[in-house]
């Protein structure tokens, strides 16, 4: 509430893609009948160079997207529209929005998908899903696989980690790749005993399959959100830090974990938002989507700048509350 206001005008326009440099998913309750529960829908909704926003689907059924790297596309993900409980079918289906058209294709099935990542060079998309469902025992099998945009091809999944036991319930949560996609940095969470799961970081070779655990969160400590920067050296990743004397009511605290890729040397700063999009090459400056004021009200997100060197800025409200949001690389100066 105290951060100074700023603006995205240290951005610039990305050629070809207009106004828009970026990508959100907003949040909005969805009409139902009477006898049935009520459910959020999600659409696409575009970020612009000036502070403004822009809907880009409006079937409440588009759970998450990232955004090219020249600005052109957004690969976001449609679910079914059923809804299970109060909450809408996990995604199953991988489109491309073109931007300035709005013609859509569709790039890939890969049921129970939940997050997606795109190579600095725009060539390789990942998705985290189910690869394997087991409803039977819980034990569904869950990874990571990439898709290649130029050819369409759907690669196989990545192998399970030498380290997981099989008979442990284990989940892929979130997922990035490096510039020229041959390593997926992904999280992992592992149900070591029951009610006890601990979550870690990983980066996974995908020529070798080496696969290194970078981070392991500490307690009830998650990683809700990670990311690449786009010079190939730092692996970001936003960490829910909770206390032992959290309350619900308490405001969720995150921090911002930092990997050097070459040393592997880690750094954790105060971090300000759970979901987050590099602003510059190194990964030095962030843009997340955090929860308004409270002179905000309801419906809407608080759309934060973020410096290593200078701290938080705000920069606007947006309406609807959002989250998942990525930038476009050929908007950074």
């Amino acid at each position: 509430m105290d951060a100074p206001v700023a603006s995205l005008t240290d951005l610039q326009s990305c050629p070809g893609a207009g106004s828009v440099i970026g990508v959100f998913t907003g949040q909005t309750p969805s009409p139902t009948p009477a006898d049935s529960p009520a459910a959020t829908g999600y659409d696409t909704w575009a970020l612009t160079l000036d502070d403004g926003t822009r809907q880009l689907t409006d079937d409440g059924v588009h759970l998450g997207a990232v955004m090219s790297p020249d600005g052109r596309a957004v690969y976001h993900l449609r679910s079914s529209g059923r809804v299970f409980g109060d909450a809408l079918e996990t995604p199953g289906v991988i489109e491309r929005l073109d931007v300035l058209t709005g013609q859509v294709t569709e790039v890939a099935e890969l049921p129970g998908t939940v997050d997606l990542g795109i190579s600095g060079d725009g060539r390789h998309l990942a998705a985290a899903h189910t690869v394997e469902p087991h409803p039977d025992t819980g034990l569904d099998v869950n990874s990571v696989t990439v898709v290649d945009l130029t050819s369409l091809e759907v690669e196989a999944p990545l192998s399970r980690a030498a380290d997981v036991d099989p008979n442990l319930f284990s989940a892929v949560t979130e997922v990035a790749l490096n510039p020229d996609g041959s390593r997926v940095a992904y999280v992992l969470a592992v149900e070591v005993e029951r009610g006890t799961v601990v979550n870690t970081l990983r980066i996974r070779d995908r020529v070798t399959n080496a696969d290194t655990v970078v981070h392991t969160a500490q307690g009830t400590d998650f990683v809700s959100d990670v990311d690449w920067s786009a010079d190939g050296t730092t692996v970001l990743a936003a960490i829910r830090h909770q206390r032992p004397t959290d309350t619900a009511e308490d405001p969720a605290r995150f921090r911002t974990l930092r990997v050097d890729v070459t040393s592997g040397r880690t750094t954790l700063d105060e971090g300000f938002a759970q979901d987050f999009a590099p602003l510059s090459a190194d990964g030095s400056r962030l843009l997340g989507i955090a929860a308004p004021g409270p002179e905000e009200g309801p419906g809407k997100s608080e759309l934060v700048a973020w410096d290593r060197a200078r701290g938080p800025s705000r920069i606007a409200s947006i309406a609807p509350a959002g989250a998942g949001i990525s930038v476009a690389s050929c908007s950074y100066r």
